[in-house]
């Protein structure tokens, strides 16, 4: 007696694969979106990160050759009290 199957298990068995194919959709989209965002994240965070670095190194720099004009992301700084007496020690 061969196995075979009849209509209706083969209606049960399509309608399961439909279930698990939308189930196993939903599960990948929850993984790439997770996936995605910590990506989107992390890029960033990185980007935030050389931005400010970029801007120390500047205000560093001007601070070093005694640069009155400096600034911070657009806002104008004044040199502190330190880098001030430095500057006027070097200018003498």
């Amino acid at each position: 007696m061969p196995l075979a199957l009849d209509t209706n298990q083969a209606q049960t068995i399509g309608v399961l694969a439909i279930v698990g194919f939308v189930g196993i959709g939903l599960l990948l989209s929850l993984v790439i979106t997770a996936i995605f965002g910590r990506v989107l994240l992390a890029i960033v965070v990185i980007g935030l990160g050389l931005l400010l670095w970029t801007q120390r190194q500047t205000i560093e720099q001007r601070v070093n050759k005694c640069d009155t004009n400096v600034s911070f992301l657009g806002i104008d700084l004044q040199l502190s009290a330190s880098a001030e007496q430095r500057c006027a020690q070097l200018k003498r």
